[in-house]
């Protein structure tokens, strides 16, 4: 992009990369809210699905900013002698991306304290399941042969 130029080539890139990366990131916020249902219902075989494709739109917008990236350095350096028009246009897609984002980073922590919620209920009922083990196995319950406390006088 030079000063002179308003709608190049490059500003149009610009803009329809953060659109593109805008439009991941709302398939994301989709995503999220699946693996949200999904980790309250305990349904690891649907999350698993979903966090792999939570990782192929990772790929895509790691993709997207490779090629917005330098167009980003350009734009640094021509946007304060542009039109204001071609700036604003630039700047509601960038503030556009910038909410999506907030939404998703907001689902992501709700999602990471629902994971914590599950890791304790979880290693609550392993702890429950291990203390009646010990309890069958302490009163032979298990298959093994006559149980350790027994009337002696039958």
């Amino acid at each position: 992009m030079t000063p002179g130029e308003t709608t190049g080539p490059d500003y149009e890139r610009f803009v329809e990369e953060l659109r593109r990366q805008r439009e991941r990131y709302e398939q994301m916020i989709e995503a999220t809210r699946e693996q949200n249902r999904l980790i309250a219902s305990s349904d690891m075989d649907g999350l698993l699905r979903v966090l792999q494709r939570k990782n192929r739109l990772l790929a895509e917008t790691d993709e997207i900013e490779k090629r917005a990236g330098p167009l980003r350095e350009k734009w640094k350096k021509v946007k304060d002698v542009l039109p204001p028009a071609t700036v604003r246009g630039v700047e509601e897609e960038a503030e556009k991306t910038k909410g999506v984002l907030r939404a998703l980073l907001s689902l992501e922590e709700e999602a990471r304290e629902m994971m914590e919620k599950q890791k304790t209920v979880t290693g609550s009922r392993i702890l429950e399941v291990q203390k009646k083990k010990r309890i069958l196995d302490a009163y032979g319950k298990r298959g093994r042969g006559e149980s350790r406390f027994y009337d002696r006088d039958t």
